[in-house]
């Protein structure tokens, strides 16, 4: 079984993506959720999660500079990014970061559940 977090700092895209994932026959064990960059890292090294789904525009510290602290800390290797901004800047740096994917909102469903997928197969194999 598999740990996720997702961070974001609208908790109504915390919840529904909660509720999606926890409504599919995906593995994660347990989910837990962070409203910013630093709330996550503070989570992370109890929690050791497999996947993180991060928004990039929060309060504190912000998605992309999250993955890259998660990185050199060697936290967690896998991210997805979920957001409403398509800005080249960001999408260079997610790249660089090799992130899994970037999500922009709002979310299908049933794509966002076959990538979920397809990284827990990844991950398990």
């Amino acid at each position: 079984m598999l740990n996720l977090m997702i961070v974001d700092d609208e908790p109504i895209i915390i919840k529904g993506l909660t509720n999606i994932v926890e409504k599919s026959n995906i593995p994660f064990k347990e989910i837990v959720n962070a409203c910013d960059g630093l709330d996550a890292l503070e989570k992370m090294a109890a929690f050791k999660p497999d996947l993180i789904i991060t928004d990039i525009e929060m309060a504190e510290m912000n998605g992309l500079d999250l993955i890259r602290e998660a990185q050199d800390k060697q936290l967690c290797k896998r991210f997805i990014i979920l957001t409403g901004y398509e800005e080249k800047i960001y999408l260079r740096e997610a790249i660089r970061r090799k992130v899994i994917d970037y999500l922009l909102k709002p979310i299908n469903k049933a794509e966002f559940l076959n990538l979920l997928s397809e990284v827990c197969l990844e991950i398990v194999h």
